[in-house]
């Protein structure tokens, strides 16, 4: 027998010693079926547990996935009608003087350095005039000849930017360099970025 109850006296008692292995057989078999509902409790926690825990981690990654799709596409900024909120268009005459000193140079490396720093001038009077694109190539690509009638000229130097940029052994002329800078200086004139 699993439990025994010893009540003193089992005279009184309804059941006797036979009685008390039924009752004692009831009591464990309650338990039985309580553990078994336990389990089954058990798993149908766990279970809605899960699926809460799946709701919530499929809710961050379409949060994460909408915030991607939007560093990559980001949806366009209109400007109020009239022009309120128009960005002051930047001059770069203080820039432009030191890549013309870098040209007039006796150094070769200077002429060099003259044509990356107009066409980085270049590149950052078309952003600011608000040319699409993500590369200096792009954005001229996004440029009308109607606006710049120079751009054929601006494709040369660029072109040349690329070949110091990426061959440090390149060897360009003061011509060359001059030519480039004189192109840029035309280009930014056209666009109202040099004065």
């Amino acid at each position: 027998m699993l439990f025994q109850f010893n009540f003193g006296d089992n005279s009184g008692l309804p059941f006797q010693d036979n009685g008390s292995q039924n009752f004692s057989d009831a009591i464990v078999s309650s338990f039985d079926f309580l553990r078994v509902i336990s389990e089954s409790n058990t798993i149908l926690v766990v279970k809605l547990i899960s699926v809460f825990l799946s709701i919530i981690f499929i809710a961050i990654i379409l949060k994460k996935l909408y915030e991607i799709q939007n560093i990559l596409h980001p949806a366009p900024v209109y400007l109020p009608a009239g022009g309120e909120s128009k960005p002051q268009r930047r001059t770069y005459e203080n820039e432009f003087e030191q890549v013309k000193n870098y040209v007039e140079s006796d150094l070769g490396t200077e002429w060099k350095i003259a044509v990356l720093e107009g066409d980085k001038i270049m590149d950052d009077a078309l952003i600011n005039i608000g040319t699409l694109g993500e590369t200096m190539g792009e954005r001229l690509k996004n440029t009308s000849k109607t606006s710049m009638p120079s751009l054929d000229l601006v494709w040369e130097a660029h072109k040349l930017r690329n070949l110091i940029a990426h061959d440090i052994n390149v060897s360009v002329s003061q011509d060359q360099a001059i030519y480039a800078i004189e192109s840029y200086e035309r280009a930014l004139r056209e666009i109202k970025a040099l004065n």
